[in-house]
Order: C-alpha cells, then structure tokens, then sequence
C-alpha cells in the first residue's frame, strides 16, 4: 500500500479480479472516508491488472512491488515498510492473507536467496 494506490499480486481462480478489487475499494473507502470524516474515493484512478503469464514475471512483479517503498524513499529496507509483504516472506510476521510460499519455492523455500534476488542491483 502506498500513499495514493495499492499494489496486490492474487492469485484467483472463481472469483473474477474485477469482483475481488470492487470489494476492496469499497471496504477501505467507507473504512477510511469512516476513520476521517471524509467522503469519495480513497485511491487514484481505475485499478488496472495484467495477468501473470510466466514464473518469470510472477518474480519480477513479487520484487517490482517489494521494492516500491524503497524506490520512493518512504523507507531504507524493504521489511521496513509496514504496509509490505515482505516481511512476511522474510520470516518476520505472519499472515493468513499472504501465501509466501509460491514465490519463495522458486528459491527452494530459502528466504535468503529470494532476498538477494529482490536487492540484486538495486540502487
């Protein structure tokens, strides 16, 4: 979750993204325009998607996402951000909404290496 949009990678197979990002918008409006006294949307512009066709770009889209509070500087450390996945996949909290393990079996369930994949070159 950044300032003005979010970034989700799901994987779905009943459930049509449109039906699934219409019942998040809408949850997190009214539960933000609630905790604000605000009214209206809460994000910029339409969600748009793009299916993940290839393991490749599951991993590229996995770190494109991890490293966006970086890239914007909201943070050093990419588990620093507390609206990331990433610590989850690091091992540092737990979640029932986050299935960590699809990624990490690229890298043989070692966490370490998934890290060096997602910091290989930054900077």
């Amino acid at each position: 979750m950044m300032s003005n949009h979010i970034h989700l990678q799901l994987q779905t197979k009943d459930i049509q993204i449109w039906r699934i990002m219409r019942g998040i918008n809408w949850r997190y409006a009214r539960y933000f325009n609630e905790r604000n006294s605000t009214v209206g949307h809460v994000f910029q512009g339409r969600y748009r998607s793009k299916i993940i066709e290839n393991n490749y770009y599951d991993l590229v889209v996995s770190r494109y996402i991890h490293l966006n509070p970086v890239k914007e500087k909201l943070v050093i450390k990419p588990e620093d951000y507390k609206w990331s996945s990433y610590s989850i996949y690091m091992g540092l909290r737990k979640s029932n909404l986050v299935n960590e393990k699809e990624i990490l079996n690229y890298f043989g369930g070692n966490k370490i290496l998934y890290n060096d994949y997602v910091m290989y070159n930054y900077k």
